[in-house]
């Protein structure tokens, strides 16, 4: 678990040094995200137990500085497992919101419809958790998969 913790902090700090002129999601004290995913319990406890897991890390890494001294802000909209509505969540999180990247989206159908935004707003979707084979092929210059998405998206 360590290892994923420290390979999501390392790429989050690479993102904002890379991307530090980017005006969107990158304060001097900190650094939005943005999230789509199905939030109601009963619904998708799947969802609910992702988000506790998200909080309970982003808190423990703001309690020991953030990084690069800034804590990392968390916005998070429900999809309720409808790709219009993730889509429409992206959009309002990159365009109103103003979120410097987007993370972590746990269904297929709205894991697409963010990659869709994403791509055509320039913006970086780090970790999709769907196994949908449409995130890695053809390559997604603005996707950024998670270790398990990836495997489940190439296995035959």
């Amino acid at each position: 678990m360590k290892l994923r913790h420290l390979i999501f902090v390392t790429s989050l700090a690479l993102f904002a040094t890379q991307f530090s002129w980017a005006e969107n999601g990158i304060g001097k004290s900190s650094i939005l995200i943005g999230q789509s995913i199905t939030l109601q319990g009963g619904k998708n406890d799947y969802g609910m137990a992702v988000m506790a897991g998200i909080e309970t890390y982003l808190n423990d890494v703001n309690s020991k500085g953030g990084v690069y001294g800034r804590q990392i802000v968390l916005k998070t909209l429900d999809d309720d497992n409808k790709s219009d509505k993730a889509e429409a969540n992206a959009r309002e999180l990159i365009n109103k919101e103003k979120a410097f990247v987007i993370f972590g989206s746990i269904e297929g159908g709205p894991s697409t419809a963010v990659m869709k935004v994403t791509n055509e707003l320039k913006v970086p979707f780090f970790g999709p958790m769907a196994g949908s084979p449409t995130l890695p092929r053809p390559n997604q210059p603005w996707v950024f998969q998670s270790v398990l998405s990836t495997a489940r998206s190439f296995a035959p």
